[in-house]
C-alpha cells in the first residue's frame, strides 16, 4: 500500500437541523461528495441528515448499551427510507472493538438480528479499539497520514525481527488498513 498523499479538505460547522436542511443542497452543487458527521443523539440534525442524503453509515461500539441505543436511530433511517423509496443506502460498521473478545461476537450476532428484516447492511469491516486512532486528532493529523511516516521510518531501519513468520505491522498500519477496507465497503454502496 503506497503512501496516502496530504490532501486539504474544504469543512463547514452547521449547528443546528435547520441550517443544515438548507445549506446541504448548496453543498452538495459545490463537491462530488458531501459527507456529514453528526452526533446520533441530536434526533433534529439526524432527520435532518436522513431527508437529505444518498448514504448513511453508522459506527456501533461493542457493548449491550450501544446497540440499545443505537435502535432509535435505525428506525430513524427505517422511516426515512420508507419516506424516500428506499434512501437512504445505510450501512452499520462496529467501531472500537476488542479484537478476539466474547463481546465483539455478540455484537455481531445483536447487530445482524437487529438488521434482518430491513435494508440496513452490516458491514464486513470492523474498525478495532487502539490507542493510536484515539491520539491523531490532538496530534493534528489522521491515521492514514501516521501509518505512512511509520512505514517511511521503517523503510530507512533494518527488518524488524519475525515471529512465526509473519512481520508484525505496527498498530497505526493495521488501523489504516481497516480504514481503508471500509472506506472501500462505504464506496462500493455508495455505487451500486
Amino acid at each position: 500500500m503506497s503512501a496516502a498523499k496530504k490532501i486539504s479538505i474544504p469543512m463547514t460547522v452547521i449547528g443546528d437541523a435547520h441550517t443544515l436542511l438548507k445549506e446541504l443542497p448548496k453543498l452538495r452543487e459545490q463537491f462530488d461528495y458531501t459527507i456529514v458527521d453528526a452526533p446520533g443523539s441530536l434526533e433534529d440534525v439526524s432527520r435532518a441528515i436522513l431527508s437529505r442524503c444518498d448514504v448513511v453509515v453508522v459506527p456501533y461500539l461493542s457493548g449491550h448499551l450501544d446497540i440499545d441505543s443505537n435502535k432509535k436511530t435505525l428506525e430513524m433511517i427505517e422511516i426515512a427510507q420508507d419516506i424516500r423509496g428506499g434512501m437512504p443506502k445505510a450501512a452499520i460498521f462496529i467501531n472500537r472493538a476488542e479484537e478476539g473478545t466474547i463481546l465483539l461476537n455478540e455484537t455481531k450476532q445483536a447487530v445482524d438480528r437487529d438488521l434482518s428484516n430491513t435494508r440496513i447492511v452490516r458491514l464486513k469491516t470492523i474498525v478495532h479499539k487502539r490507542q493510536c486512532i484515539i491520539d491523531v486528532p490532538g496530534q493534528r493529523t489522521n491515521i492514514f497520514d501516521t501509518a505512512a511516516e511509520i512505514e517511511s521510518r521503517r523503510r530507512l531501519q533494518p527488518s524488524p525481527k519475525k515471529k512465526q513468520g509473519k512481520t508484525k505491522l505496527p498498530a497505526e498500519v493495521l488501523a489504516r488498513n481497516e480504514y481503508d477496507a471500509l472506506f472501500k465497503e462505504i464506496a462500493r454502496i455508495m455505487n451500486a
